[in-house]
């Protein structure tokens, strides 16, 4: 049987004024040998968990050979992860192996997470990262994407090239990433943005166009009737994002005389007309 990182005792204290007794709560950490036994000897993978995710405000030095050999023996994903976020930022070559062992492996939950702590893609990973972009989720793919593109610019051609036949999962977020990274480069790809942002397409795939083009900080007069007709939208999945796009793109002194002419002229009930203002403002 195993505690968690932080033990507590209750000591009875006396209370002299009232003649009752209280108890005040102690707690100790747990020294790194103890959790590491507690991480490798535990039948129980919660407790193994605890142990390793206790290790985490431990110095690397101390812990990275025992996590790479407990990387190696354990059957937990859980634990594999907690390992991977606590290595992921060590440029130590045991590290190194260890992430691109793990990507090569070809478990989808560990390449998803790799992909989201990462926070800088080391060069000597990169062609590891880049194989990811043929991988089998939708999701890490278009985080990949930014972060590839982020970090290297000079051959984000490359990765376009590589995922533009790629349309993603429902609200086709590899393409709207896709199409966002090409817009960057030659705007004709603005308007294939702003069409998927029409009525002709379910509210996944327009909140992700909108969202997209707000990065981008894109307006057209299109993209204004397309927000507003995704206001009058009973879906509060889609007219909540339609208004914060609304009300973004109002705040900047360049669109606000388009959006007022617009409302000048705009057909609606006063109810429609009357949510619509609330987000000019």
């Amino acid at each position: 049987f195993f505690f968690k990182q932080k033990t507590a005792y209750e000591i009875p204290k006396r209370d002299w004024s009232s003649d009752v007794c209280s108890s005040d709560l102690v707690e100790f950490e747990k020294p790194l040998a103890m959790l590491k036994k507690q991480a490798t000897a535990s039948a129980f993978m919660l407790d193994r968990f605890d142990a390793v995710s206790a290790m985490k405000n431990q110095p690397v030095d101390a812990k990275r050979d025992f996590m790479v050999q407990l990387y190696a023996n354990e059957k937990s994903i859980y634990i594999k992860n907690e390992i991977i976020n606590q290595l992921i930022n060590d440029s130590n070559a045991a590290s190194i192996a260890l992430i691109r062992k793990a990507i090569a492996a070809g478990d989808i939950r560990i390449q998803k997470n790799i992909v989201e702590v990462t926070k800088t893609i080391p060069d000597v990973l990169l062609p590891d990262y880049e194989s990811l972009l043929n991988g089998n989720s939708y999701d890490m793919i278009v985080t990949l994407m930014d972060k590839l593109s982020a970090q290297h610019p000079e051959k984000t051609a490359d990765y376009l090239a590589r995922t533009k036949d790629i349309e993603g999962c429902t609200g086709i977020n590899v393409r709207i990433k896709w199409l966002e990274l090409s817009a960057s480069a030659d705007k004709k790809y603005f308007d294939d943005l702003v069409k998927y942002t029409g009525q002709s397409y379910e509210f996944r795939t327009r909140v992700n166009a909108m969202y997209a083009l707000k990065r981008q900080n894109y307006f057209n007069k299109n993209l204004l009737e397309n927000i507003t007709q995704a206001l009058q939208s009973a879906n509060g999945r889609l007219a909540g994002p339609a208004g914060e796009c609304l009300q973004y793109y109002y705040a900047q002194s360049g669109n606000k005389k388009v959006v007022d002419d617009f409302m000048k002229t705009f057909q609606a009930d006063e109810a429609t007309r009357s949510k619509i203002n609330s987000y000019l403002k």
